[in-house]
């Protein structure tokens, strides 16, 4: 089946002006829920069986300074689909989905870009990343001072 991705007008500022970077599957469950990040919005989508049109759930921006835009993201397959991680610049936010808000922020987790991440599947409090300054950190997302564990390997 294709679902047409459809905005409400009221829901977000105007769509055309997005660019989509990242289409997420909810990692368990029935498949009918998909998050888009766009720009500096994520956003949470219903894809209804009875249409080939998915709506918006919900919905959050990314608020600060300059021109914000996520470079990835990922949903924990932990605490029953309900939080996310996003990478934008150098910093990491984990996400509540049921209600769009903010639970912790890592900032500066990378020294440069944040380029990647990841919930280890079987430790559900446990984040991966990785960035341009050549460096793998894992991070406890309860006590995010600091990394558990930092891999500097690689250099070019």
């Amino acid at each position: 089946m294709h679902y047409l991705l459809s905005f409400s007008p009221t829901a977000l500022p105007p769509l055309f002006s997005f660019s989509f970077y990242y289409v997420l599957w909810e990692p368990m469950g029935d498949g009918k829920r998909v998050i888009s990040l766009a720009d500096s919005h994520v956003v949470l989508w219903d894809l209804q069986e009875s249409s080939t049109k998915a709506t918006i759930s919900s919905s959050a921006t990314l608020e600060g300074k300059g021109q914000l835009k996520f470079t990835s993201g990922k949903w924990s397959p932990h605490h029953n689909c309900t939080q996310l991680a996003t990478a934008n610049d150098t910093a990491i936010r984990g996400w509540d989905l049921r209600s769009m808000s903010q639970i912790y922020c890592i900032e500066n987790a990378h020294g440069q870009l944040v380029r990647d991440l990841d919930f280890n599947p079987n430790k559900q409090y446990y984040l991966a990343s990785c960035g341009d300054d050549c460096k793998v950190k894992f991070w406890d997302v309860r006590h995010t001072n600091e990394p558990v564990k930092t891999l500097e390997e690689h250099s070019h």
